[in-house]
């Protein structure tokens, strides 16, 4: 089953969010920077977040959700996608 369930289809820009993954950095490395439409800062989400802990658990490649974009899941290795289905 998809992590993809809420039926959201692509409109206006409302806000988003840059994925740091800097393995050199202290704890897990993976960090989010949300940004508003209209807002050029951002501060970063505390550890732990909701972001983080749904990326790390259903990104089929490095926390991240490669198996959405067709043009980079040939990229992805066959053993990562098992459990991440993009449908």
């Amino acid at each position: 089953m998809s992590i993809n369930r809420s039926g959201f289809v692509q409109r206006d820009l409302d806000s988003f969010e840059i994925h740091l993954i800097d393995k050199r950095r202290t704890g897990a490395g993976h960090y989010f920077y949300p940004f508003g439409a209209t807002d050029p800062r951002a501060a970063v989400l505390p550890a732990g977040n909701v972001c983080i802990t749904c990326h790390l658990k259903n990104g089929a490649f490095s926390g991240t959700f490669a198996q959405f974009y067709p043009a980079i899941r040939h990229r992805i290795p066959r053993a990562n996608l098992e459990g991440h289905d993009a449908s």
